[in-house]
């Protein structure tokens, strides 16, 4: 079962409409009340995270069963980044830190690397996978992110990044992957979603967030 799409923007056209889908699609798939309302808190995270962005940015969202694992949801923002680079270049180049917002958190290094995307060549993407756990540049084989990706990011290979680095620092903690453990826990996304992911591939950027239905 996949629901319609919502064209959405971060001026907060059609977010409103989001919510109401989200739990339109709770009571259409039969979830119990606890699971409908991280149905919603996910969704508004993702639309936080839209919201967040700077210049004037349109993505479509819609909400789907994972092919062959009928007891997980599908959260999907996906836009097409054609439109959208030359402004972005303009906006990050004028800005007093060279980036479009710090990306502190869980959420800010999701959107950092959705931003990524909008950039001429991917270039800030490629600079971004050269310090963030959870980052690669394999080919990923998930729901719509099929074919080579530019750019993959997994919140579960972000966690297991931080906890190897935590587990081997030989008594000297790196400060970032400290840093990074107490982003995990007092995330909203990473403790609601199974899995977050994010593909940059071609002019397109898909953030993913998976949820169990039970």
């Amino acid at each position: 079962m996949t629901s319609k799409k919502i064209m959405v923007r971060n001026d907060g056209y059609g977010m409103e409409e989001v919510l109401s889908l989200s739990e339109t699609m709770a009571a259409r798939l039969n979830l119990d009340r606890k699971k409908a309302m991280h149905l919603r808190l996910l969704s508004e995270e993702m639309m936080a995270m839209l919201r967040s962005i700077v210049g004037n940015v349109a993505a479509e969202f819609w909400i789907g069963e994972t092919d062959g694992m009928v007891s997980l949801l599908e959260l999907h923002l996906s836009a097409d980044t054609r439109l959208y680079k030359k402004h972005m270049r303009e906006l990050i180049a004028v800005s007093s830190t060279g980036q479009n917002i710090a990306n502190r958190g869980v959420m800010g290094r999701i959107r950092g690397l959705f931003t990524a995307a909008f950039m001429p060549e991917n270039e800030y993407a490629e600079e971004m996978a050269n310090y963030m756990y959870g980052s690669s540049q394999s080919e990923m084989n998930s729901g719509t992110m099929t074919g080579s990706s530019a750019m993959y990011w997994s919140l579960n290979r972000y966690r297991d990044d931080v906890q190897e680095d935590l587990e081997h620092s030989g008594g000297q903690t790196p400060p970032q992957a400290e840093e990074a453990w107490d982003e995990l826990e007092k995330s909203v996304i990473a403790n609601l979603a199974e899995e977050v992911k994010v593909g940059v591939r071609g002019n397109h950027v898909d953030l993913i967030v998976y949820m169990t239905r039970k």
